[in-house]
């Protein structure tokens, strides 16, 4: 399940989709992968969906008739297979997550189907002239690998793929499905050929792994590898795209437009894939594929989705959330993949008890209540881009609070050497006005001492490098032979509390150092001389080894209660001082007693990792494991919860009504940290008390 995440260090997707990859990698005894996922997925989310009281599971269940008047849904019928069953659902709001827009095509909503012309919305990646193509559909498949040689017989319906030609610019030396076994194009119909093409997609998939097993160079590879398991149930990236009051393009994408009534985000690249798929025998799997530049063109970072992409245009009361949202085909392609969807899901899910609570439509709600529902969502740990909690019914907000102790900045000594073949840069916080120094950790393979060229520049959010202003331009002196540290003398004043980058120009010869942590609201970053865009190292969760003088102070208890629940323009997270040891605390002064019964906590579970190839039974060391709430009421503390064993980021706690002035968060134990990190607490009166996560 791939997300903005997957390419952008610390915009990994909350609220209920980090809810459920916790648990996922807590309870999973296999590695993760982003491509098959784990079999233990299905059963959580059973659960999960069991244990909403206000939810009823359907499975195996599909929509064969629309209900309506005029423009309106008033319910659907659908048929469930295996009880041979057929149901009518009535409503007031209906959401359509079908993917192939089912819903809304037989309610009458207005949809696009296949490529619009680049003239269009002027999108460099859209075809000349419009058409019908879309995406193709694919099948997964996993293997496993022995300790003795396995022999695979292909079924007789199996494609032969004879010469590593034939598999043109399609990589295929690993253990897992590829996503380039793709059928589409324009002689298919995604959504009337779904069964054809999956009985071709298995032919492909069977010729593949023959492929592998049997033909070439690469028996040696795959002699002990097993078939293990083949999808049977086609994975579809693109057919019908339901159309809203806004569709969303590739150039606000690639802009990050940040729309008034963003309600979630995505900053998967632009993975638009050439028509045919497999079919495309000459071509490689994505238009670009094989370009040098092909990264540059199609990188992306976090932008933001309108709430007026996610219901439809003229059928009044049907909101839509996944593949078959209101984009255009370019700008589909960075929208459609599943935790994206997800977001967008918790989005539209939770508009929908605003228009049920209201008697409104999903347009009265952009119209009137959008910031309301904007606030809901942040409440829930939804992360929406630059946008903070400003909810007036929490105690804490802005209050002001103590800590037992708190963290410098520090970054890693690493050991991985990378060549500034082209330029690289380290993104940080700076919470003084002044820059003395930095130094670097560098390295020169050549037999003279050499100069290297740092520049320093400003950077808006975590993932922007975009700035070519050079605020500071510093040489140093490297040294041949062993890495050494480097000082590079800015002595410049700047704006306290805002992120910073420094960049190191081209020197072949010389490496920068990098370790495989990436401090809170910070960023590592490379970009090639004929690039325009900066690309993360987001498969290693990787920070260059650099010392800021003066120190860095960016994790204060202060934080805590900012608005802000992640790394973004800020740090927005306290983190004790490594040095001392556990139990530490930090302290929220409310500015005088108040009444309250709820706390909603926000834990740090590094955003930054992606999640991908991380190990079995995996809880984040730097989740806070053993922790009590206590309240100062009576002129003393008392504790009113205790928790131990939590490896999740978000705990909501209810109690009955306290009044106290100070709420103190104790955390005795992390699982592997050695600091407590908190990014949010808020304190709440709630008249309806709610169950406890």
């Amino acid at each position: 399940m791939h997300g903005a995440g997957a390419h952008n260090p610390g915009a990994r997707e909350t609220g209920i989709m980090e809810e459920i990859t916790l648990e996922e990698k807590m309870q999973s005894h296999e590695t993760f992968s982003q491509v098959t996922g784990n079999a233990i997925k299905d059963i959580i989310l059973f659960e999960k969906v069991k244990n909403e009281k206000n939810l009823t599971l359907f499975l195996n269940t599909s929509v064969f008739e629309v209900m309506k008047k005029k423009t309106i849904i008033t319910g659907i019928k659908c048929f469930q297979l295996g009880t041979e069953k057929t149901f009518t659902f009535y409503g007031k709001i209906f959401i359509d997550c079908t993917g192939d827009g089912t819903v809304g095509a037989k309610a009458g909503a207005i949809y696009r189907y296949g490529r619009e012309a680049r003239a269009e919305f002027n999108e460099c990646l859209a075809p000349v002239k419009a058409d019908k193509q879309t995406m193709g559909t694919s099948l997964m498949f996993k293997s496993v690998k022995l300790d003795k040689f396995v022999k695979y017989i292909p079924p007789s319906f199996a494609e032969i793929y004879p010469t590593e030609q034939s598999l043109y610019k399609r990589h295929h030396l690993k253990e897992e499905g590829f996503w380039w076994i793709e059928i589409g194009g324009k002689n298919f119909n995604i959504i009337e050929d779904n069964e054809k093409i999956r009985d071709l997609l298995l032919k492909h998939l069977t010729g593949v792994w023959d492929h592998i097993k049997n033909r070439c160079e690469h028996k040696e590879f795959s002699k002990n590898l097993a078939l293990d398991w083949v999808g049977m149930v086609p994975a579809k990236r693109e057919s019908r795209r339901l159309i809203g009051d806004h569709i969303l393009n590739y150039n606000e994408e690639i802009n990050r437009e940040l729309f008034n009534d963003r309600v979630a985000y995505s900053g998967w690249f632009a993975d638009v894939h050439t028509m045919g798929g497999i079919l495309a025998k000459n071509k490689p799997p994505e238009s670009l594929h094989g370009d040098d530049s092909f990264w540059d063109k199609v990188n992306m970072k976090p932008f933001s989705i309108p709430f007026r992409s996610l219901y439809s245009k003229n059928i009044d009361n049907l909101f839509f959330a996944g593949r078959n949202i209101s984009t255009s085909h370019v700008g589909m392609g960075s929208t459609r993949v599943m935790k994206t969807c997800a977001v967008m899901g918790e989005a539209v899910g939770t508009a929908s008890s605003l228009c049920i609570k209201g008697k409104m439509t999903p347009r009265d709600i952009f119209k009137g209540k959008i910031k309301e529902l904007q606030q809901m969502l942040l409440k829930n740990d939804c992360f929406l881009l630059n946008l903070k909690n400003e909810d007036k019914n929490d105690l804490a907000l802005g209050a002001k609070v103590k800590a037992s102790s708190s963290s410098p900045l520090k970054f890693p000594e690493g050991k991985k050497p990378w060549g500034l073949k082209g330029n690289v840069a380290q993104l940080f916080p700076v919470s003084g006005n002044k820059i003395d120094s930095v130094k670097w950790l560098l390295e020169s393979k050549l037999k003279k001492a050499t100069t290297v060229t740092l520049r320093l520049r400003k950077a808006i959010d975590l993932w922007d490098f975009s700035s070519t202003k050079d605020l500071v331009v510093v040489k140093a002196t490297v040294k041949p032979g062993k890495k050494h540290w480097v000082e590079f003398k800015l002595d410049k004043y700047v704006e306290a509390n805002r992120l910073y980058l420094v960049m190191l120009d081209e020197k072949k010869g010389v490496s920068a150092f990098y370790g495989n942590t990436c401090p809170p609201g910070t960023q590592a970053a490379w970009k090639r001389l004929n690039w325009s865009k900066w690309h993360f190292f987001y498969a290693e969760d990787a920070a260059f080894s650099i010392k800021v003088t003066p120190e860095v102070s960016p994790y204060s208890p202060q934080n805590i209660t900012n608005g802000v629940a992640r790394a973004e323009r800020w740090t927005n997270i306290w983190i004790s001082d490594p040095a001392k040891k556990l139990p530490q605390y930090a302290e929220i002064d409310l500015g005088g007693k108040k009444n309250f019964n709820t706390l909603h906590l926000a834990f740090d579970t590094n955003l930054s990792l992606a999640h991908n190839g991380i190990p079995a039974l995996y809880k984040h060391p730097e989740a806070v494991k053993d922790y009590e709430i206590l309240v100062f009421t009576g002129n003393k503390w008392k504790k009113l919860a205790k928790v131990e064993g939590n490896y999740h980021r978000r705990r909501v706690h209810t109690f009955k009504t306290v009044e106290s002035s100070k709420v103190r968060i104790n955390v005795l134990a992390t699982n592997g940290d050695k600091s407590a990190r908190v990014y949010e607490v808020r304190v709440y009166d709630e008249k309806m008390l709610h169950v406890a996560r």
